[in-house]
């Protein structure tokens, strides 16, 4: 009788102290309901805001940070650092005299590229590209202000590209690492390709299985202008020179699954992307060497530079079947700073006849790009909302070098009679990312008066320094920052 009063008595205190925290939840639950429903009438989720509410309650908000999965990259997808090595080789005819010249040729390229994403996975890309161009200038370079040379330069110039990559996937930074140590002979080999292979290097195969394959044919429109002055300062050269260029980019890219050897298999879809970049620099140098050495005149150059630009990129995907998938406006801006070295060589043969000259130059940058991405999975969208994107993307303004409004601030809700911008608010993935970049380039040319042949080397490393998205929108209909967590 005892035991039996003392265990129940036990029980009843149990059941009262969670009595009380039940109630308490409940409450807090019952508040949150009431606030959702309210905020349900200006719009907002109410599946996500209750969703939210219960599980900050009873568990550990996981259902808070769920809801925000569909808006935060996928680190399976987030590239937090990357890194290329470009090697390009090719020549050119034409004529040239003080007023205008053009220009017909051929460039071949080698690329290795590896990417590291932020769940550790990393990729591959081993590409091979076939350049025909045609370029025109016009231009004077004996022109003079006071003691001081000028040169005014205008081109335009045109390109046709087929590039055909292979991708080799990697799960972690271990086996990654291990890769890329396997192959590194054979990436630095396949960087040098065709009319390249002169300057040495070969063809080899990459010890792997690739993942998949891509084909892209890409056309190009580039118009720039460069000035140039040059004034002797105490028996030493010094130099300035600015440079502005405006370009356009059209690209078809079709990819293909690799089948269970790793060679090409089925085609998985297609992607369409147009680009427009506006770049500018400056720079200025003096002399640092100019003598005769074994009857060859020498002539060097060091300098610092500053540069700039701005870029936005409209990119749309398919599927296998011709179905849109995706709809993506990138907008990225960038500056750096460096220095300059470049050497010229002149001679005479025995004859007395010029021999071909030799020029070559290198550079080195550090600076900073920032890049913001909008992405619409198209297909998670309506019926109504799929074919106001379909309009968008199958008709002239998505070859438009103005992007829609909303792609570029969509943290703010677009006017009742924008559908698309809309659309971009409320559904898309919006990421913004902080990058410092490094580079380093190295080109050299040799002059056979009626042709021209080039050779150049391109690295390129980038890693992130700061990461943040939108989330999903709140009571007033905007939408906030937040930190992906990809930098420590």
């Amino acid at each position: 009788m005892s035991h039996t009063s003392q265990a129940g008595s036990r029980r009843r205190h149990l059941e009262s102290g969670a009595g009380a925290a039940e109630y308490a939840a409940i409450i807090v639950v019952v508040m949150a309901v009431a606030a959702a429903v309210v905020l349900a009438v200006s719009g907002v989720n109410v599946g996500r805001a209750v969703t939210c509410a219960v599980s900050s309650v009873f568990g550990d908000g996981s259902g808070c940070a769920s809801a925000d999965d569909g808006l935060r990259v996928d680190p399976a997808d987030n590239v937090v650092q990357d890194e290329s090595q470009t090697s390009t080789g090719g020549g050119s005819v034409g004529t040239d005299n003080p007023v205008f010249n053009v220009s017909a040729g051929f460039d071949d390229q080698g690329k290795t590229t590896y990417a590291q994403n932020e769940d550790g996975s990393g990729q591959y890309r081993v590409s091979d590209s076939k350049q025909g161009f045609v370029k025109g200038s016009v231009g004077k370079d004996d022109l003079k202000v006071g003691s001081v040379d000028v040169s005014l330069e205008a081109s335009a110039s045109g390109a046709l590209t087929i590039t055909d990559t292979t991708v080799y996937d990697c799960a972690d930074p271990a086996s990654c690492t291990q890769f890329g140590k396997d192959n590194a002979e054979e990436f630095d080999n396949r960087t040098r390709q065709g009319v390249s292979q002169i300057m040495g290097g070969g063809d080899t195969e990459v010890d792997g299985t690739a993942s998949s394959y891509e084909h892209t044919t890409s056309g190009s429109i580039e118009l720039s202008v460069k000035a140039g002055a040059e004034v002797d300062v105490d028996d030493s050269e010094i130099s300035a020179s600015a440079e502005g260029a405006a370009s356009m980019t059209f690209e078809h890219t079709t990819t293909y699954a690799a089948d269970d050897n790793g060679d090409k298999g089925d085609k998985t879809g297609e992607e369409v992307s147009t680009q427009y970049e506006l770049n500018g620099s400056v720079g200025a140098a003096a002399e640092v060497v100019e003598k005769e050495v074994n009857g060859l005149e020498v002539e060097a150059h060091a300098g610092v530079t500053l540069s700039g630009g701005i870029g936005e990129e409209v990119t749309y995907k398919e599927d296998a079947d011709g179905n849109l998938t995706e709809l993506t406006f990138q907008t990225t801006s960038n500056w750096s700073s460096g220095s300059t070295l470049s050497v010229g060589v002149e001679g005479e043969d025995d004859n007395g006849d010029d021999t071909s000259p030799f020029t070559g130059a290198g550079e080195t940058q550090v600076g900073y790009q920032y890049e913001t991405t909008v992405t619409v999975d198209v297909t998670q969208l309506s019926d109504t909302d799929r074919k106001v994107v379909e309009g968008y993307v199958y008709s002239m303004s998505s070859k438009s070098p103005v992007l829609p409004k909303a792609a570029l601030n969509p943290s703010v809700p677009a006017d009742s009679d924008d559908a698309l911008g809309t659309i971009i608010h409320e559904h898309a993935q919006v990421t913004t990312s902080k990058y410092e970049v490094a580079s380093a380039s190295a080109e050299n040319e040799y002059d056979f008066v009626i042709a021209k042949y080039r050779s150049s080397q391109e690295y390129e490393h980038r890693r992130l320094v700061s990461q943040q998205y939108l989330q999903a929108p709140d009571g007033s209909g905007r939408r906030s920052y937040a930190s992906t967590g990809a930098v420590d």
